[in-house]
């Protein structure tokens, strides 16, 4: 065989090879369209099952290094719960909005939500004042499993983008609702730094609210976060 031959037929076995990586990986996830843009894909990527969509993998529900650890401790301890909340919006209303906020008991115990509380919360516009009502309740959610209501949007968002997969043992419960007050007419952003508690752990909120005129009624939760809580 002349070396033009087997030169051929060496471009035909790499460009064979390199059909065959076309294949999306399994193991390779996005869940908003920001970040499957930042991975080169232009369709969402969730998840299968019970795995959760961090950093562009699918991790096992649970897993301490599938979310955020961003609860205000000095030194991560014993992972106790998570929670999920949409931390991107876009607004045109004053609000109250409600049935965004989720919690996830990861621990051996129920999860007692009546001692959820605000702590504090500020943001950066001069005029807008952003304010967050925390309604406690009686519910104890089961190891293993989510509580809080959801808007048909944020269930969007929250759960159809596989960021939470548990079960959902409460789907009543109504923990926090978001209002402007005092908000300009026009296009800007709002800058909001929340932090609540549950049974007596910090948890920053960071959030993000996009200002659009009043002649379009809006009040869409854009993009989902979770984040993992210790004691």
């Amino acid at each position: 065989m002349s070396h033009a031959s087997i030169g051929l037929i060496g471009l035909i076995a790499a460009a064979i090879a390199v059909g065959a990586c076309t294949k999306p990986n399994p193991a390779v996830c996005c869940t908003t369209l920001e970040q499957c843009q930042a991975i080169g894909v232009n369709d969402l990527r969730p998840c299968s099952g019970t795995d959760v969509c961090v950093e562009n993998n699918c991790l096992a529900a649970g897993n301490d290094a599938a979310v955020d650890a961003d609860a205000m401790t000095d030194a991560p301890g014993v992972h106790a719960f998570d929670i999920a909340y949409p931390n991107e919006w876009r607004f045109s209303v004053a609000g109250p909005i409600s049935g965004y906020f989720l919690a996830i008991n990861t621990s051996a115990a129920d999860l007692n939500m009546s001692s959820l509380e605000l702590k504090s919360i500020e943001d950066d516009h001069p005029t807008a004042i952003v304010r967050i009502n925390v309604t406690p309740s009686p519910t104890l959610i089961p190891t293993g499993q989510v509580g809080g209501h959801l808007t048909p949007l944020s269930e969007q968002t929250l759960i159809g983008t596989g960021l939470v997969t548990e079960p959902r043992a409460d789907t009543m419960s109504d923990y926090l609702s978001l209002a402007i007050e005092n908000a300009p007419d026009g296009m800007y952003d709002i800058a909001v730094d929340l932090v609540i508690a549950i049974d007596d752990v910090r948890i920053a909120m960071p959030i993000t609210i996009h200002m659009v005129p009043l002649t379009v009624v809006f009040a869409d939760p854009l993009i989902g976060k979770r984040i993992a809580v210790y004691r």
